[in-house]
């Protein structure tokens, strides 16, 4: 007797896409955390409910592709990247903050304000500061 077994029924195949949805959900969720969004923000501006995003990312729901496109969208980044085994990189993090910052703003004033704000941060961050001649000084 022969039995044959579908090719998407085999476990390995399963456990290899719950390991897809679990990454794919964690990935919405670093990003969104990057901007500072909460699953509800996220939620509302996707027009889903919040237990849909809050199921995405904890790997108990797969998203559609039209849902991904959507979280892509809202947090500025491609479905590639959401589904990408790669983790956010310190500079994708800082870029991802400073395009959310300067999307606020609407006249230059605010913008030249919210760079200033930026780049200070980045210099704490980092470990740098201005001496009182105004240049870089490493701070270790």
């Amino acid at each position: 007797m022969l039995i044959f077994i579908a090719p998407h029924y085999c476990p390995v195949r399963m456990v290899n896409a719950m390991n897809d949805i679990k990454r794919i959900g964690l990935n919405i969720q670093q990003i969104r955390m990057l901007h500072r969004f909460t699953q509800s923000d996220l939620a509302e501006k996707c027009h889903v409910a919040v237990g849909t995003i809050r199921n995405i990312e904890c790997g108990l729901r797969n998203p559609s592709l039209e849902l991904l496109l959507d979280i892509a969208d809202v947090l500025h980044t491609s479905v590639d990247r959401l589904c990408s085994a790669v983790t956010p990189s310190d500079s994708e993090i800082w870029i991802s903050r400073i395009s959310g910052m300067i999307e606020k703003y609407d006249t230059a004033h605010q913008l030249s304000q919210t760079v200033l704000e930026t780049t200070e941060m980045i210099c704490r961050h980092f470990g740098t500061e201005k001496n009182k001649e105004g240049e870089n000084a490493d701070v270790y």
